[in-house]
């Protein structure tokens, strides 16, 4: 492999990830309770 291929592979990789949406309060929890997240996961933090 050239390092031009690998270059463009790494970036490719990187590039691909999605950034994670930020949960608001009253949003419901991620996990699959149905309950708002700062009453669930959110508690305390």
């Amino acid at each position: 492999m050239k390092s031009t291929e690998l270059i463009t592979s790494v970036a490719n990789k990187a590039g691909s990830t999605k950034p994670k949406k930020k949960v608001a309060p009253n949003d419901p929890c991620t996990c699959g309770s149905g309950k708002k997240y700062k009453d669930c996961c959110g508690a305390g933090k």
